[in-house]
C-alpha cells in the first residue's frame, strides 16, 4: 500500500493500471495537487477498490455456507482432519 505514493513522488514510471487497486495510490491522488492533475484516476481507483471489495464480499457470501457446514458424527473426515488426529495420538501427555 505505501510504496504506491513513493513511486509517483520520486518520479518513477509505473503503469497506472496496476496502481488502481492500491489504497495507497488513492490516498496519494486524494491530495489536492495530484487530484487536480488527474481527477479521473482518483475516481476510477476508488471504483476499482470498491468493486473488488464488493466482489470478494459476495464471493465469500456464496462460498461460506457451502464450505462451512456441520457434519454428522459419522461423516467422512478429510485428509487434514485424519492427519491431525494421527498427530494427536502421538503427542506426549
Amino acid at each position: 500500500m505505501l510504496p504506491g505514493p513513493y513511486f509517483f513522488v520520486s518520479g518513477h514510471s509505473i503503469k497506472t493500471l496496476f496502481m488502481l487497486p492500491s489504497a495507497g495510490f488513492n490516498y496519494f491522488r486524494a491530495l489536492e495537487l495530484p487530484y487536480q492533475a488527474a481527477k479521473n484516476e482518483f475516481w476510477v481507483s476508488l471504483a476499482v477498490i470498491n468493486g473488488l471489495g464488493l466482489f470478494f464480499l459476495l464471493l465469500a457470501a456464496l462460498i461460506a455456507p457451502r464450505a462451512w457446514q456441520d457434519k454428522p458424527a459419522g461423516a467422512k473426515k478429510t485428509a487434514l482432519a485424519r492427519a491431525l488426529d494421527f498427530v494427536e495420538l502421538w503427542r506426549p501427555q
